[in-house]
């Protein structure tokens, strides 16, 4: 297995990140809360458990409530509480408004509710029972539950064969032989039901099983049997993965292409394996959403030994999820980072260990703080450095961003300018009439004595990999601790800010004018109206960008602030105007230390001015040693200007893998190769868009690739845009 780093210090966090803060709001926080609090949580499970135990309640409102319970945990067999990977994090659905009973305590009106119906909900009542065993590692129990309520229904029906479907599917936690063993002896019946979306299924998971065992020949026979009927059925999702694996398989019987097994174990780094975890290996296009259980084209789930393995895989990168229950990773986290990429390129074996928290000791509890914060945490063994990043948590608004990298030491003090002036992204959410509003809590940022602040560090080794985080999954009362939350008073809210949280925003920013205007040494002001101005609708576009800009201007000459001057180098990059650049990159290297993502940029500037060298070299040391691998397409580009040589760029692509949602470069940068050596007219149209994307000169560059027609070099040079 080749795991690669990896897109590591950008100026807006992930998904991940998001969801974590959300996670922090609606899991850690329930579990300290007042004490009436925890009350009320409690009374709302025990008054259901009491309306189901009464004699008053109706057959049909006992009914609908054990449904609400069931439907707030989801019976889909491969779905989890949390799917965890380096780009996302997700959370299953829940049904608002409705507490959970424990599953011991609603277990027995569940099975009362199994003696008294047969009707469709039947089967999800099953499924939901044999779903908490499995979960509890109780597999054989869950397979046994499954059995116990198929014999009970005197219909072999749909219910029953997807009962017994649902079986070979838990079956393949066990090992492929058991599934397939399981699926042979019902698939005749399951595969003769009026239900094709039944039949198909099974196929598939039949497919899946064959292929983990290596019995290609197989797979590829009972594909060419049932695709015809998937496609006439409509069951797309089945009929696509049907036909992308006969692809795969095809190209593997003509030796054109290999195809690989991927196995390995997951497990806490204590050695406890976590079993029925499911595994996801996701190519690049399956990256920008979440995961849909029928549509991923490669997955396993762990066994006892949290052992697992996916066959069938074809050559080339992929992202790994985690599907698992919130119980497995309390207290743990997986160190993965935007843009880590798993390389297939053999039978590849992993190992995934899950690493525990890191402790946080201050600032914690909500405490309230003015002035300079100094943050303090736990020492990690083999920590070269350390993160600190920063995060907002109000009722509209959850993110965080990188405060300070590469830290030595334990604790780190950020000054008073350096909170207020954090940067965070600017967020809109939708206003109810489908139009978006802006969220007010993101302008404010660090400045609203109102908010709730968190804070996290990772910690990375001498090579810049992520050791462990304190940012994760504390869901008990034995890993929470302090709770890494504060209250920052520095600045009292004033007029204009108290409109902007009306979500009055145009009478705000009239007002952080006038401020401004009275008292030029008013930098909240000023600092607001830099993240207001594209709210100012009516100005042009160009009449925004001017104004904001020359709002940075002023924030920049009076304090100096790194964000402000990062904000005019990108500003005079985009206008090539490359002696403002360089003035302004002086000014911010005084005062904030290049991480990799503005070291990157900068070498983007380096190249587009002509200093190909200088460039070339600073991004061998951003993608090489400090791991930024989105860097690398910018990086492979320049090269081929630099050699001509195409061999070079496809090595650092395949060195240094990255995979944004759509594509994976090392596959772009073959097929440009083949497409020039094939078409003179490409060839020419390839120079012409490489001189002027390395030119600098963005709107020349911009009406080219606009009047350019869609094709292999279009399609690579907005690719390379996009990075």
């Amino acid at each position: 297995m080749k795991i690669s780093m990896k897109v590591k210090h950008l100026v807006y966090t992930a998904l991940g990140v998001l969801f974590a803060s959300l996670l922090i709001s609606q899991y850690i926080l329930p579990t300290y809360s007042e004490a009436g609090d925890r009350q009320k949580e409690v009374s709302s499970a025990e008054g259901i458990l009491k309306k189901l135990e009464s004699s008053m309640l109706s057959d049909k409102k006992r009914n609908d409530l054990i449904m609400d319970q069931l439907s707030i945990r989801s019976v889909d067999y491969n779905t989890y509480d949390l799917y965890i990977g380096p780009s996302m994090t997700h959370q299953s659905a829940v049904t608002d408004g409705i507490e959970k009973v424990p599953f011991e305590q609603m277990l027995p009106h569940v099975r009362g509710y199994l003696e008294k119906n047969r009707n469709a909900t039947y089967e999800t009542a099953v499924k939901w029972i044999a779903i908490h065993y499995r979960n509890q590692g109780k597999l054989e129990k869950a397979v046994k539950e499954v059995d116990r309520y198929a014999d009970q229904l005197t219909m072999k029906g749909n219910e029953y064969w997807s009962l017994q479907l649902f079986k070979a599917e838990l079956l393949s936690a066990e090992s492929p032989e058991a599934s397939l063993e399981a699926l042979n002896e019902y698939k005749q019946g399951i595969r003769k039901v009026p239900d094709s979306y039944l039949a198909l299924e099974s196929v598939r998971l039949e497919v899946r099983m064959l292929l983990a065992e290596k019995r290609y020949e197989e797979a590829l026979g009972l594909i060419e049997e049932w695709s015809p009927k998937a496609n006439s059925e409509n069951v797309f999702s089945t009929y696509n993965y049907l036909t992308t694996t006969q692809e795969q398989l095809e190209a593997w019987e003509e030796e054109q292409a290999s195809l690989h097994t991927v196995s390995g174990k997951i497990m806490k780094d204590n050695g406890e394996p976590l079993k029925h975890v499911t595994v996801y290996l996701r190519p690049p296009e399956f990256s920008n959403h979440s995961v849909m259980e029928e549509s991923e084209p490669f997955f396993a789930t762990t066994d006892e030994e949290g052992r697992f393995t996916i066959g069938g895989v074809p050559k080339g990168n992929y992202e790994m999820m985690l599907g698992m229950q919130f119980s497995q990773i309390n207290g743990y986290t997986w160190p993965v980072e935007n843009g880590d990429v798993f390389t297939v390129e053999e039978d590849e074996y992993t190992e995934v260990n899950m690493q525990p928290l890191m402790k946080t000791y201050a600032p914690s509890d909500f405490e309230e703080l003015k002035g300079n914060v100094t943050f303090e945490w736990e020492p990690v063994e083999g920590a070269a450095s350390y993160e600190l990043n920063l995060g907002i948590d109000t009722d509209n608004y959850h993110i965080s961003s990188l405060a300070r990298p590469d830290i030595q030491g334990t604790t780190v003090t950020l000054k008073k300018d350096e909170i207020l002036g954090h940067a965070n992204g600017i967020s809109h959410s939708g206003n109810g009439d489908g139009g978006m509003k802006l969220v007010p809590e993101s302008v404010l940022g660090f400045s609203n004595a109102e908010a709730d602040f968190f804070w996290y560090v990772n910690a990375y080794d001498a090579s810049g990999n992520l050791i462990t985080s304190s940012n994760g999954y504390r869901l008990s009362e034995d890993y929470v601790g302090e709770i890494p939350y504060f209250q920052y008073k520095e600045h009292d809210l004033s007029k204009a800010d108290q409109l902007l949280l009306d979500d009055q925003t145009e009478q705000a920013i009239e007002a952080y004018q006038n401020a401004y205007k009275e008292n030029p040494e008013n930098i909240h002001a000023l600092r607001m109206l830099t993240k207001l101005t594209r709210e100012m609708e009516q100005l042009t576009e160009d009449e925004q960008k001017d104004l904001e800009m020359e709002y940075f201007k002023d924030l920049a000459e009076k304090t100096n602030d790194a964000h402000a001057l990062f904000r005019l180098m990108m500003h005079a990059s985009e206008e090539g105007d490359w002696e403002s650049y360089f003035e302004y990159a002086e000014k911010y290297k005084q005062v904030e230390n290049m991480n990799s993502y503005t070291s990157g940029m900068h070498a983007i500037a380096l190249m587009k001015s002509g200093e190909e060298q200088q460039a070339a070299s600073l991004f061998e040391e951003v993608v090489v040693e400090r791991g930024e691998h989105r860097f690398m397409p910018v990086w492979a580009t320049l090269t081929i200007s630099m050699t001509g040589d195409f061999e070079q760029a496809i090595e650092l692509a395949s060195k240094y893998p990255y995979i944004d949602d759509e594509s994976d470069w090392k596959g772009i940068l073959e097929r440009l190769e083949k497409k020039l050596e094939d078409d003179p007219v490409a060839k020419e149209q390839f120079e012409e868009g490489l001189e002027l994307y390395l030119s600098g000169d963005e709107s020349s560059f911009n009406q080219w690739l606009e009047k350019e027609a869609e094709n292999t070099v279009h399609f690579f040079f907005k690719q390379l845009q996009r990075v």
